[in-house]
């Protein structure tokens, strides 16, 4: 049976193979933007929910359990569009879709505080951290830094968090939410220890990727980008970064990074 999200019309189908007809619209677990077992499958589908539900479009919404699942269900055309990122994608499989912005999100450096007392500060040039040890995930984007001869070491998120903690790196290179909410379930007692550096070091935009091969794919993205124009004039579009991802600090900074990507946004 099709679950409904608490506040939007467009269906948030089960993870389980067979037991519907395919999803409309497919998403892959990464926490806390999608994931089964958030409060309305996520902040990503929930806006995705409630761009449709305004254009007042009927939409299914898949969150499988791994990105290959919801690539093959996007590039076979089971599935009329798929959420995530363009860089998700080949570039001969980019040539197949159509991407539509909806959400943008940041990262930032972050230190210990136990090891800075006195705590650290930048203006958002590259060439500061020159004389401190930094560390990212490995998918993020470096070349900034790169261009400064400044390289970072990899790890994922608990490796980063463990560098700080142990001292071992000055600074790591996290993603806002998703690095809030993984401090929170993993190191709650630490969650105020870990400092985030202003500006923002890095922004990704996030996508609904609409496969140009689906027959229901045209009306799909004609809803979506009616909806999304509704959702941002109508204030719902802040109310629900404010729900999912805590108190906008200038909610002007976060349409100026939608309409970077989406110029339609008003």
């Amino acid at each position: 049976m099709l679950l409904r999200c608490e506040r939007h019309s467009a269906r948030v189908a089960p993870q389980m193979f067979g037991e519907e007809k395919a999803a409309d619209v497919v998403a892959y677990e990464m926490a806390p933007l999608a994931g089964a077992a958030l409060p309305d499958k996520g902040l990503a589908v929930a806006i995705v929910a409630a761009a449709f539900q305004a254009a007042a479009k009927d939409v299914a919404i898949d969150v499988l359990p791994a990105k290959p699942l919801a690539k093959y269900s996007l590039l076979n055309s089971e599935a009329a569009a798929m959420v995530g990122e363009l860089r998700d994608l080949s570039e001969q499989e980019k040539a197949t879709v159509t991407p539509e912005a909806f959400y943008v999100s940041t990262g930032a450096w972050y230190y210990y505080q136990p090891a800075y007392g006195n705590g650290l500060s930048w203006s958002g040039n590259p060439a500061e951290l020159k004389d401190l040890s930094l560390g990212t995930l490995p998918d993020e984007d470096m070349e900034p830094y790169n261009k400064a001869g400044i390289r970072a070491a990899q790890g994922d998120l608990r490796t980063l968090l463990e560098g700080l903690r142990s001292k071992k790196i000055d600074l790591a290179g996290l993603p806002d939410l998703a690095g809030q909410y993984w401090v929170k379930s993993n190191y709650p007692e630490e969650a105020d220890k870990l400092v985030r550096l202003t500006p923002p070091a890095w922004e990704k935009p996030w996508y609904v990727l609409f496969s140009k091969k689906h027959p229901r794919a045209g009306e799909l993205r004609a809803a979506f980008v009616k909806g999304m124009s509704l959702i941002v004039k109508n204030g719902d579009y802040l109310a629900l970064l404010e729900k999912y991802g805590g108190k906008q600090s200038s909610p002007a900074d976060a349409l100026d990074r939608l309409k970077r990507y989406r110029p339609a946004a008003k």
